[in-house]
């Protein structure tokens, strides 16, 4: 059976619309999660998906970073897992994105945004999924899931040369 997920972009941050036309980057966004959706889909039980990426900058995410965990900086990505039912569709949970970090990490990594985003998008949504990297043999699992996927899109290894976390 297809497994789909409805993604819904919510950009917080005008820093995103002035790197992106607001559809591709809605179309990004979406692409991404649905191809996410479809390399795990054997491990996902139900067929309907939900997600939300919230679009923000360093300043918001900083906020929330110390608010749930602790750390007073700026973070490329948060997670909130949710996984409530609603009608049958699984709201996974939310996707917090940093325009700042994220287009500094690209361009200190040398890496194009795009495939930078994407990475993080798929590393954001398996944690929604319940993977971590806290424990080392958790992190292989995950790293190694999230190497599959971005290779199945055309993007090559990403902790060839660092981590994101």
């Amino acid at each position: 059976m297809q497994k789909k997920i409805n993604v819904t972009v919510v950009p917080e941050s005008s820093l995103w619309t002035d790197q992106w036309a607001s559809d591709d980057l809605d179309t990004l966004i979406d692409e991404t999660l649905q191809q996410a959706t479809s390399f795990i889909s054997e491990k996902l039980a139900r067929p309907h998906y939900a997600v939300a990426t919230v679009l923000t900058d360093d300043q918001r995410i900083q906020e929330l970073n110390l608010a749930y965990r602790k750390k007073d900086k700026p973070t490329n990505i948060l997670s909130f897992p949710d996984g409530e039912d609603d009608d049958g569709e699984i709201y996974l949970g939310d996707l917090i994105l940093a325009f700042e970090t994220i287009k500094r990490e690209s361009e200190e990594q040398k890496k194009q945004i795009n495939d930078h985003l994407k990475h993080l998008l798929i590393h954001g949504f398996l944690h929604l999924l319940g993977y971590d990297h806290i424990q080392e043999q958790e992190a292989e699992e995950m790293e190694a899931l999230e190497i599959e996927i971005l290779t199945s899109i055309g993007i090559k290894n990403p902790y060839i040369d660092q981590k994101i976390c």
